[in-house]
């Protein structure tokens, strides 16, 4: 083998492995320490609708461990809010969803009994889809979910439904 030869050889490793440190870096550029959000528990009121405007979408798919976070308007007041939840999720956007409270029956029934989500301290934020000034905006822990519609059903039935599930998974 040339000395040549052998030169490119020691090259190209020393781009394979510096490709793969800056792109072990880069899964980690968009997260964000949770201090830097504004976080209340009365941004919204649980099951309030709200209409998504923006999310991150989660690299990890519900192994993370950190939240995600996502941009949403609250339907009867017009205020944006970061909502930072976390679990698998498709991206949303422009759909009218329902707030999720962490101390929700529907949002404990499908998580684990000893989960805790005020225990994260990062937040996945991509400036790809959401906007560089959220940090102007009130943030609080939860998730969203497909609307409840509590006309066609009664609170009863919905928490009996919510403790069946738990039951079975």
């Amino acid at each position: 083998m040339t000395k040549t030869r052998r030169t490119h050889i020691v090259l190209f490793n020393a781009l394979i492995i510096v490709s793969c440190v800056f792109s072990s870096c880069n899964s980690n550029k968009n997260k964000v320490d949770i201090s830097e959000f504004n976080v209340t528990k009365n941004a919204l009121a649980n099951q309030e609708e709200v209409l998504v405007l923006a999310c991150s979408e989660n690299p990890e798919n519900g192994k993370e461990d950190y939240l995600i976070h996502m941009l949403v308007q609250s339907v009867k007041t017009g205020d944006t809010v970061n909502v930072l939840f976390h679990g698998p999720r498709e991206v949303y956007g422009q759909e009218i969803k329902s707030f999720i409270a962490p101390d929700d029956i529907f949002f404990k029934a499908n998580r684990a009994a000893d989960f805790d989500i005020q225990a994260f301290k990062q937040v996945y934020s991509n400036p790809e889809f959401i906007p560089t000034d959220w940090r102007k905006y009130p943030s609080i822990l939860g998730d969203v979910t497909t609307l409840y519609d509590t006309n066609e059903k009664s609170t009863d039935e919905l928490i009996d439904g919510a403790l069946e599930y738990m039951q079975h998974n």
